[in-house]
């Protein structure tokens, strides 16, 4: 047992609506009560300290006093956060660094109530092999050509050549646009590498600044664990809302095969290249179909387990007929990010036959109220066919 800290800004941030702890969050013992009696669930946490390996900042105040943050609750007032317990050390190191970098170059934060300055939002992610950084600055401007990226570009190669060996890689994202989406469309690489690569047990996947991924990534290790020992061997698998294939690629050689679907159209090309360090007899298992879950329905031909692993308002609504009419898929793997849309979708899948085998929560984001799901659940197929 240890001492957690309390961190300096917590009530102040929007970050964290609880205060560090080992202890469950409350929303667990509803979860407890949706599956009582039947199942018992199990829970699984990590370090409730440094485990967010990626974070979205924003960027607001002035030249002489930039403000590198989370919005205050309720409002877009910016909360610096330079001390985050739950932001991995070299996350608050590098926020720290540009804030004073921009100190230095009199570098003007983004306004929000007139659409003017420069830099909008910082994403950071770290590396956990090297614990390098990969920074994207989402600058206040359409793309690569105007003057202002062109200033942002020399700038940036400058930062990078301070601390060369703490960057991964430095990226620059254009959004100009008078909303609150954090990022544009596109993208330019100003310095470093431009895949960022992660293992998971011996399996190495890419990833780009605009892939998806897991910010608790020891945690996300052993969910994979426990994913793959819920397979049958030889399982034909259909994983929809694959993102770059994480899942798929750690499963693929236990199982006959994998079809993967996601709708990100950059995920394919960063699936691909993880595939390629596969050997030729594992990578022969395994498809990637870039295409929208109604239109990638068609994996779910001759799948004996299909995995899922929808946003927070749950499956689509497509799906369930689809996964009605398959007359092969004995086991489901349901991966919940939302706790209220997972309960809907697991009254319907119940109603049409699934029965809930066992769930193992995740708690991924420490200090929220705040709960992942892996549920298993199967079918008797000859009761179906009947």
């Amino acid at each position: 047992m240890f001492d957690i800290p309390i961190c300096p800004h917590f009530k102040a941030c929007s970050g964290c609506s609880e205060i560090l702890s080992l202890a469950p969050p409350a929303i667990w013992e509803e979860v407890l009560l949706f599956f009582d009696p039947f199942i018992t669930p199990r829970l699984h946490q990590g370090h409730p300290l440094h485990w967010r390996y990626r974070a979205k900042v924003a960027v607001r105040g002035s030249a002489k006093q930039p403000l590198i943050g989370l919005f205050k609750r309720v409002s877009h007032h910016v909360i610096p956060i330079p001390s985050c317990l739950v932001h991995h050390p070299h996350l608050n190191q590098a926020f720290e660094r540009i804030r004073l970098w921009m100190c230095q170059n009199a570098l003007i934060p983004y306004q929000e109530a007139s659409n003017q300055g420069d830099l909008r939002y910082l994403q950071g992610v770290v590396q956990r092999e090297t614990g390098q950084v990969q920074m994207t600055f989402v600058l206040n401007t359409k793309d690569v050509q105007t003057p202002k990226a062109r200033q942002w570009i020399q700038l940036i190669k400058k930062l990078h050549e301070a601390y060369p060996d703490f960057w991964h890689s430095l990226w620059i994202n254009f959004n100009d646009q008078s909303t609150n989406t954090i990022l544009g469309p596109k993208w330019h690489l100003v310095c470093g590498e431009e895949l960022l690569w992660e293992a998971f047990d011996q399996i190495k996947v890419c990833y780009g600044p605009a892939s998806f991924g897991q910010a608790n990534l020891p945690l996300f290790e052993r969910l994979l664990f426990r994913l793959r020992d819920l397979l049958p061997s030889q399982a034909c698998v259909a994983e929809f809302y694959a993102g770059v294939g994480v899942i798929g690629l750690f499963i693929a050689s236990h199982c006959q095969w994998v079809r993967c679907s996601e709708i990100n159209p950059h995920a394919e090309s960063y699936f691909e290249q993880s595939k390629s360090l596969l050997s030729d007899q594992v990578a022969a298992k395994l498809s990637f179909t870039s295409n929208s879950t109604q239109k990638a329905l068609s994996i779910l031909e001759g799948a004996t387990t299909v995995i899922v692993d929808p946003p927070r308002k749950g499956l689509d609504a497509q799906f369930f007929p689809a996964l009605q009419e398959n007359t092969t898929a004995k086991q489901l793997l349901y991966m919940s990010c939302g706790w209220n849309a997972f309960k809907r979708d697991c009254l319907k899948l119940c109603q049409e036959g699934w029965k809930v085998l066992s769930v193992d929560g995740y708690v991924f984001f420490p200090g929220s109220n705040h709960i992942e799901l892996l549920v298993n659940f199967e079918r008797n197929l000859n009761e179906k066919n009947e």
